[in-house]
């Protein structure tokens, strides 16, 4: 099973410490994204790791890093995943299903953390980098 990644940040004008409390539910395709996480590591307000304990990953490792840059903080993503099945299933999958909504997912963060902090037009966001 190959493992994909993906990385990006964002940068909000709000302290670390406010920044790195924050929560929000999602929905792809229009369903509730449901699974069980388990935290790993846990350093407020520096960062914390966590890993699917049960979902549709074969595996999912989320790192989370919050930094204080120009009077904000920035929060970076490295996510690394793979998937059930052989090699070149899973590879054609991630392609055409997989990536593209787990890059909508981080997309929609960005724009959800900007309404959460009230910071429209004043965050900046990374691109969603994919490593396919």
């Amino acid at each position: 099973m190959p493992a994909h990644s993906l990385t990006t940040w964002q940068w909000l004008p709000r302290p670390r410490e406010e920044v790195f409390r924050f929560d929000y539910r999602l929905k792809l395709r229009g369903v509730p994204l449901r699974w069980r996480t388990e935290i790993t590591s846990w350093e407020p307000p520096l960062r914390f790791c966590d890993i699917q304990a049960r979902g549709p990953y074969a595996e999912w490792v989320h790192t989370h890093r919050f930094e204080e840059q120009d009077g904000g903080t920035l929060v970076r993503d490295d996510v690394r995943y793979r998937l059930w099945g052989p090699a070149f299933a899973t590879s054609v999958i991630n392609r055409i299903l997989v990536a593209p909504d787990t890059k909508r997912i981080f997309e929609f963060r960005h724009k959800a953390l900007e309404e959460i902090f009230d910071a429209r037009g004043r965050a900046r966001s990374g691109e969603v980098v994919l490593g396919l």
